[in-house]
């Protein structure tokens, strides 16, 4: 299921915008300001955005600057829309397009032309593999660049480092997992039962509704990738 960020301050197109790709199978994140789409940009590490130029903070000028001058956003594509038409709208196609847009769409737009757009672009930008970047196991997709934790393709959490790797080492094993043996992969020397405590009780409450899955054994503790595991 591909991710699409969408940048727009008018709820009513949102609301479009939402209702359209919906029903097309895309997961749809929204921001209704240019800073909160630039912070959406890493928590939500979309396949696919569409921005809007006239955006209350950053405008969607500014977006597009600081996203294409980041090495870690700069191969997200970029769909821009906007309300400007008319004779001047050619000259903005190629600013859009200078700046790093892949694609512009002029308001007010058709949905099936946006829904083509959408996955046109999808299909000529495919989002690039990053061996290593990814862990998955079961229903679980760990980031290790962006932190971030998904179940069944939906953002659980952004965690802190140490976390983060002990989620990742507790993902990556197959079945339980000893608790010197966390405090080795994790902590190295400077670990103690009492930091590992501490910070299992922090990733259940990261984990919220999914906390179930971190459990405590014997010896250690175990992550059920899997909610029909028994």
């Amino acid at each position: 299921m591909s991710r699409i960020l969408s940048i727009e301050d008018d709820a009513s197109i949102q609301q479009i915008i939402s209702t359209a790709l919906h029903l097309e199978g895309f997961d749809v994140h929204y921001a209704f300001s240019g800073d909160e789409g630039y912070k959406k940009l890493f928590s939500s590490d979309p396949d696919l955005v569409l921005l809007d130029m006239m955006l209350p903070g950053m405008s969607g000028a500014d977006v597009l600057k600081a996203v294409h001058s980041h090495p870690d956003l700069r191969r997200i594509p970029i769909i821009v829309m906007t309300a400007y038409g008319g004779g001047g709208s050619r000259v903005l196609e190629q600013t859009v397009r200078a700046l790093g847009a892949v694609e512009y769409l002029e308001k007010p737009f058709k949905v099936v032309e946006l829904v083509r757009r959408v996955k046109t672009c999808l299909a000529r930008h495919p989002r690039p593999a990053e061996p290593g970047r990814e862990l998955a196991a079961g229903d679980f997709r760990l980031d290790s660049r962006l932190k971030t934790v998904r179940v069944h393709d939906k953002l659980v959490a952004t965690l802190p480092g140490l976390r983060y790797g002990l989620l990742a080492a507790l993902a990556a094993a197959e079945g339980p997992v000893e608790k010197e043996d966390l405090l080795k992969r994790v902590w190295g020397e400077d670990g103690s039962l009492s930091a590992l405590e501490k910070t299992v009780s922090r990733l259940r409450q990261d984990l919220g509704a999914e906390a179930f899955r971190l459990k405590t054994t014997p010896e250690g503790y175990e992550l059920v990738t899997r909610a029909d595991k028994t």
